[in-house]
């Protein structure tokens, strides 16, 4: 895995200089193979893993700017001013008619981009308004933006949709510094899971990625993300404690009297 990674990427460009790492710990690309496993497979395997970790840090490094450029956007910034000073009206209605002509050049990859106020009631989105009034205040994303800082690392269950999303999003921050909003974007797993599928991983390969906690959260199967566990899936648990041990390596383990070979 790129070590310098997307903290380091973001930091060294000086796009954002408060950024919560991204947890990718768990970035596999594994397929079947035969019980004596040659150097050179070992080599290619782990060069996918790479790639593929490469990849996820592009992407989100390139949507993270898409926010923070949002962030910066008039509308955004006169229309939270206006909800927060208890009087929403014209800045508002501007802010929700430009958010939905954005929506057709980018909904092949995201659900809708938002805006929520400083309580965390979205008052406007790419989706003629269809997720306003609803409260993102319990939400990890919302709490890490609205303390000034982007979140790049979580993917939920969209309240709106029921399908799951890797939330990118940013600080809405005023020229005095203080906090008036938080902007962002649902990004599809899907998108992200077909961008992985672009690299092949032999015949039978492909890759997923787990959070810290060992959840899926982008797999070829969209039904696992967020509801399978690989520390406590029967199989995998010896192979979850290598991955989590900080560690670039390969390993093999065997679901359901399957042995597959892996790379992290």
């Amino acid at each position: 895995m790129n070590k310098r990674g997307l903290k380091g990427k973001l930091m060294g460009s000086g796009i954002l200089l408060a950024v919560s790492p991204i947890v990718i710990l768990g970035l596999v690309a594994y397929f079947i193979t035969a019980s004596n496993i040659e150097k050179d497979t070992q080599a290619k395997t782990t060069a996918f893993a790479k790639s593929a970790s490469h990849l996820i840090d592009t992407v989100l490094l390139s949507e993270s700017v898409n926010m923070a450029l949002q962030s910066r956007s008039v509308d955004v910034m006169e229309a939270l001013l206006e909800v927060n000073s208890g009087t929403p009206g014209e800045k508002v209605a501007k802010l929700q008619e430009a958010l939905n002509s954005m929506q057709v050049y980018v909904r092949d990859r995201y659900e809708f981009i938002f805006v929520a106020d400083t309580k965390g009631n979205v008052i406007a989105d790419s989706i003629n308004g269809e997720t306003k009034g609803i409260n993102l205040s319990d939400r990890d994303y919302f709490r890490q933006a609205m303390g000034g800082n982007a979140s790049l690392d979580n993917v939920v269950i969209n309240k709106k949709t029921g399908n799951p999303n890797l939330i990118i999003a940013q600080p809405v921050i005023t020229g005095d510094g203080g906090v008036v909003g938080v902007v962002g974007c649902a990004l599809k797993v899907s998108f992200m899971a077909d961008k992985l599928n672009e690299i092949k991983v032999g015949k039978t390969g492909y890759l997923y990625v787990v959070n810290k906690e060992g959840m899926f959260l982008i797999h070829p199967d969209e039904k696992r993300v967020l509801k399978t566990n690989i520390k406590v899936e029967k199989g995998m648990e010896k192979f979850a404690a290598l991955i989590f041990s900080g560690k670039e390596g390969v390993g093999e383990y065997e679901l359901k009297g399957v042995k597959k070979f892996a790379a992290f």
